[in-house]
């Protein structure tokens, strides 16, 4: 089922790439927010904040209207998640993840005030690897009161992960640039500590979720295309200059 989704996102995604005549951005972002887990068997789930995410992203624009926009992301971002053995406990224990992300996304749109701004979804896939982590035991009265270096090992944690992205924000266009405010959710399918099975004290499930708001700026390169009726602009004083030339 999960790859059957997988590829069905996938085959959505590429329908953006219908013109070869288009428009390319570069651009940098970044963000903050938080995470929690739904590991299995379930306990007392945390969302905690102050998870940052940063890097370099890249859209094509095609002819198509509403829905040719196609974008790909690669972020230094941080993931995690907090628990407690229930929810009257004291304590809880808190694990940050940083990983390096990628997210595939359609990036349907719809413009508005002539094209200098649009309001726009972001649905797609994404793979990360994890690089490294930390953990920190915390007190809801006293604060964090142990933390250090979490070590990751292959038998008992995963490197890789996937999972679905899906985000909403606008965007604001003048010239060559374009800046862009989204909130973001990351919904994980893969587990981020390897089964009970294959590593004894392990859950059985353990995928994380994060929801991040991000601010990016992008730079238009190539000529510009009208975003309304995917036509080239011409300057109007080279358009009256060959006007001119005809005539005579």
């Amino acid at each position: 089922m999960k790859r059957i989704v997988l590829l069905i996102v996938l085959a959505v995604s590429l329908l953006g790439v219908k013109s070869v005549s288009g428009q390319h951005y570069v651009g940098v972002r970044g963000g903050f927010g938080g995470g929690m887990s739904r590991f299995e068997p379930v306990l007392d789930d945390r969302f905690f904040s102050g998870l940052t995410s940063w890097g370099v992203s890249w859209k094509y624009r095609s002819d198509v209207k509403y829905v040719g926009v196609i974008q790909l992301d690669v972020l230094y971002a941080g993931q995690g998640f907090q628990r407690a053995e229930n929810q009257f406990a004291d304590t809880s224990y808190r694990r940050t993840v940083n990983s390096i992300m990628m997210p595939f996304m359609w990036h349907p749109h719809f413009q508005m005030f002539k094209g200098r701004s649009e309001f726009f979804l972001n649905l797609g896939v994404y793979a990360c690897y994890n690089l490294n982590s930390s953990y920190e035991w915390v007190s809801d009265r006293n604060g964090v009161f142990e933390s250090g270096d979490y070590e990751m090992i292959d038998i008992r944690d995963n490197r890789f992960g996937y999972g679905l992205v899906a985000g909403a924000g606008l965007g604001v266009n003048w010239g060559r640039f374009e800046l862009v405010v989204e909130a973001r959710y990351w919904f994980g399918y893969s587990d981020i500590l390897k089964n009970h099975t294959k590593y004894e004290g392990n859950p059985m499930r353990s995928p994380m979720d994060q929801l991040n708001l991000s601010v990016g700026l992008y730079y238009r390169l190539g000529k510009y295309n009208d975003k309304n009726n995917g036509t080239t602009r011409i300057n109007k004083t080279t358009k009256g200059r060959k006007s001119a030339e005809k005539r005579h």
